[in-house]
Order: structure tokens, then C-alpha cells, then sequence
């Protein structure tokens, strides 16, 4: 196993995605080279509130991004992210062209638009607002919309930004990230079996979640510990095909969550698995989902009991 094969393993933070997708770090001022019309071309106002469908279809990517019952979903199967929701919106509402091309240029952009472009299509209600081509060139940070035989350039004003990027996420890096949608109030009982052999059980007694069978335990610090599965979430989905995912069984056991909550559709079982070459800690989701959390976050879920003494 090549080190280069195993970086792949490197998770991404929303943080990041949202940078590598909408703004780079470089600011520069931003000159005005074209009229207001053409500038706006391709962006739409107030996006959250009138918006309800965009498709997105590529040869890597196909997502349908819908608000059906007053709630956004991912091909009708997954919650959508409310940061990349929000993210995807101040684009949509700020996008601007930076100049239109023309010459050999405009004629490799219409070609790569046909054979790998990337379609978009944005509705409100059933009036289709916007229909057009992605193409972006990552490495030059150089997006361009095509739309009605013409090619621009697009930028974010007053960044130096990779618009393209949004486009090409893939679908489990739309959906929302949260896998136990409730707060302390909803857990029942909790049950660590940590990766050094020991077991700790929490539960529910008198308006508190306690520690059981450990002595001269401070409640605070016991309360400090479950709250911080308030709303837990993982920083990324891992598909099935996943080198990581493929490679599980070179991975170490690394301990086991359970939760049961008052809603037992809400029950999350974790079983995490980790690898000295790895800088993330793969995680299986009720038997069913995979996905990764970073390190740093995995340890604060299994703490010495110790830690917990009054």
C-alpha cells in the first residue's frame, strides 16, 4: 500500500470543501470591466426564498436538490447539508461574469462543455429561472458557464474563486451530516466500550444522565461528556467503493457507541476502526453507512473514567 493510496483516506472538513468550492484565501479588488446586465447574467435574487429545485448532472456527479414540505432533500433520499444549502445560495445570489470569451478559446470550452460539461438547471416552483453548462479548470482556478452558444468566465466578486467547484460536489458531500438529530433530553442510555477494554454506561436518572457503577463522580463533568452528542454528526460520508471501506479489515477495532433514545427510530450503534497510516477514524452507522471523523474529535467520545472524579 502505497503512502499516496492511503492519504486518500484524508478527510475533507466542511470548512475546507466550502473554500475549495466557493472562495480561495487571495483577495484582490475587483475591477469593473462589464455592464451590469452582463454581470448578472447567470444571478438570481433572493435565491432562498424563491428557489425549490436544481439539478445538477454530470458525468461524475447527478443530484437533484429539491424542497418538497418545506424541507431540502438529495434525490429525494438524503437531508441537505443547511451549510452547503446556505453556501449554494449566496453563490447562486452573488455569481457574477468576469468576461465574456471568444476566439479558439470559446470553441474548446462549447466542445468540453458538450462532451464533459456539467448541466444545471435552477426552478422555482415549475418555471425553469436558469439552463446552462459548467466547465471548470481547477488548477487555474477558472470556471466558465455556457449558456445559448456563448462562454463566460465567472467569478464571486472581490475573490479569486473556483465557482465550478459547487457543481462537482458529490452527493454524499450535499447531505446533511448530523446522524443523531436530538439533544442529552433524547437519550435513554449510553454505552462505551472503549478502545483500552474498559466499558462505561450512562443513563438517564432524575433529570440527569449518569454515570454507572463509578463512585465519587462529578455530575457536571459527567453532563459536560453527553452533551457533546447534542446533534452529533460525522465530518464526511464514505461511499461503499472507498478504499478506506475496501480496506477494513486491515483496520483495528476502536471501540463501540451505543445509544438508545426515547424515539427508538433515533437508536445509533458506531462501531469505529482505525489505522496507524491514517489520519481519520472510519466509522459503520447501524450496520448499514460508512463514514470518517477526525481523530482529534474521536478522542474527545472516549474518555478515561477517570476523567469524571469528583
Amino acid at each position: 500500500m502505497t503512502q499516496q493510496r492511503k492519504n486518500i483516506f484524508l478527510l475533507v472538513s466542511l470548512v475546507v470543501l466550502v473554500v475549495l468550492c466557493v472562495v480561495a484565501a487571495n483577495y484582490y479588488p475587483y475591477k469593473k470591466t462589464s455592464s451590469i446586465t452582463q454581470k448578472d447574467v447567470f444571478a438570481i435574487a433572493n435565491p432562498a426564498e424563491r428557489l425549490t429545485k436544481v439539478v445538477i448532472n454530470g458525468p461524475d456527479v447527478s443530484n437533484t436538490l429539491e424542497l418538497k414540505n418545506a424541507a431540502w432533500s438529495v434525490n429525494n433520499k438524503y437531508k441537505l447539508d443547511p451549510a452547503m444549502q446556505q453556501v449554494l445560495m449566496a453563490l447562486l445570489e452573488r455569481v457574477e461574469v468576469q468576461r465574456e470569451i471568444s476566439g479558439d478559446l470559446k470553441k474548446e470550452i462549447i466542445q468540453i462543455a458538450a462532451d464533459t460539461g456539467i448541466q444545471v438547471q435552477i426552478y422555482a416552483d415549475k418555471q425553469q429561472l436558469r439552463d446552462f453548462k459548467v466547465v471548470g479548470n481547477p488548477s487555474q482556478i477558472a470556471s466558465y458557464f455556457v449558456n445559448n452558444d456563448k462562454v463566460y468566465q465567472m467569478q464571486l466578486p472581490g475573490y479569486e474563486s473556483y465557482v465550478a467547484g459547487m457543481f462537482e460536489v458529490k452527493t454524499l458531500d450535499w447531505r446533511d451530516r448530523t446522524i443523531f438529530n436530538g439533544t442529552w433530553q433524547d437519550i435513554v442510555s449510553l454505552t462505551l466500550e472503549c478502545p483500552d477494554g474498559d466499558s462505561l454506561i450512562f443513563k438517564y436518572d432524575k433529570g440527569l444522565i449518569k454515570l454507572q457503577n463509578r463512585a465519587n463522580t462529578d455530575s457536571v463533568k459527567v453532563m459536560d461528556y453527553i452533551e457533546t452528542y447534542n446533534y452529533f454528526f460525522v465530518d464526511q460520508f464514505l461511499p461503499e467503493n472507498h478504499e478506506a471501506v475496501q480496506m477494513v479489515s486491515e483496520f483495528a477495532s476502536a471501540g463501540k457507541i451505543r445509544i438508545q433514545a426515547l424515539d427508538k427510530n433515533r437508536n445509533l450503534k458506531l462501531d469505529f476502526f482505525s489505522h496507524p497510516n491514517f489520519n481519520a477514524i472510519l466509522v459503520k452507522i447501524n450496520d448499514r453507512e460508512w463514514a470518517g471523523i477526525q481523530k482529534a474529535r474521536y478522542n474527545k467520545y472516549f474518555p478515561n473514567s477517570v476523567q469524571f472524579l469528583k
